[in-house]
């Protein structure tokens, strides 16, 4: 599990783009997560990050490079476009199956009427 440091608050949490428990803040935008993926433990190590929370916690600011974090959004932003038409891809599937298990079961009960009840 990734560990990171809320950008608003400089706790401790899990997951770099989950919610902190302390102050709430989710980081929504792709510049946020950005700065949330570059201050997690996939990018510095644990005293850094620990570092760097109690800079935030006493109302410093965290110096990132701002470059990075311009790439690191794009990419963010790109992710989202491209798992938006997995997710269309996903809805296509399970309605088929859906519509192919509402067949199948139709085609049962059909079955077993016609063979209680033959013409």
């Amino acid at each position: 599990m990734t560990a990171a440091i809320c950008i608003n608050c400089g706790t401790m949490k899990r997951g770099a783009f989950t919610c902190c428990h302390r102050c709430g803040f989710n980081p929504e935008s792709d510049e946020d997560r950005a700065r949330s993926i570059l201050l997690s433990d996939h990018y510095m190590e644990k005293a850094d990050l620990k570092k760097n929370g109690e800079i935030i916690k006493q109302g410093g600011t965290v110096e990132l490079d701002e470059n990075a974090i311009k790439k690191m959004a794009v990419k963010i932003g790109e992710q989202k476009k491209n798992s938006s038409s997995l997710r269309m891809g996903c809805l296509v599937m399970q309605w088929i199956m859906i519509g192919t298990v509402i067949t199948l079961g139709l085609t049962v009960a059909y079955l077993m009427w016609k063979t209680r009840h033959p013409s």
